[in-house]
C-alpha cells in the first residue's frame, strides 16, 4: 500500500490514499522556539511537551469511505457534544513508512466537507477536513 491516513472511532474506520496534491497533509504544529540570552546563551522557548502534528486532508474518496468518514465524525461529534472530553478519533499514520505507520489520538478541529469531483461524477467525491493532534 502506497502512504495512507487511517482514521478509526469506535468500530468504524476508513483509509484514505488519494490525496488531492502532492503535499503531505500531516505538519507540525511549531511551539517552540530558540532564543538567545543577551551573553549568546541558546534556550528553548514553548510548552515542556512534544510538539503536535496537524492533519490539513484533501483527499478522493468514494461513497463508502465517505459514508465510513461521516460516521466516524457523527459518531465523535455526538460524543464530545456529550461532554465526552476524552473522545478521540485514532489516527494511523502511514504516509511516508506505510510499513510502520504511528498511531496518534486527533481531535477534529475542521469537520468533513464533500465536493463533487465533476457535476457529472456521482461517484468520486473530494473530502476535506482538519485534524490536530492530542495528548
Amino acid at each position: 500500500m502506497a502512504g495512507f491516513l487511517r482514521l478509526t472511532y469506535r468500530s468504524t474506520s476508513v483509509d484514505l490514499d488519494e490525496f488531492t496534491d502532492t503535499e503531505v497533509p500531516g505538519a507540525v504544529v511549531s511551539q517552540a522556539s530558540l532564543e538567545f540570552t543577551a551573553l549568546g546563551v541558546a534556550y528553548s522557548t514553548g510548552p515542556a511537551s512534544r510538539q503536535r502534528k496537524m492533519y490539513s486532508v484533501s483527499s478522493y474518496v468514494t461513497k463508502s469511505q465517505w459514508s465510513s468518514l461521516n460516521t466516524i465524525f457523527q459518531s465523535w461529534d455526538q460524543d464530545r457534544a456529550n461532554g465526552a472530553n476524552t473522545a478521540l478519533v485514532t489516527l494511523q499514520d502511514g504516509l511516508l513508512f506505510p510499513s510502520s505507520p504511528t498511531t496518534i489520538k486527533c481531535f477534529f478541529t475542521e469537520p468533513p466537507a464533500l465536493s463533487k469531483v465533476t457535476a457529472s461524477n456521482n461517484n468520486l467525491f473530494v473530502t476535506s477536513f482538519v485534524l490536530m493532534e492530542v495528548g
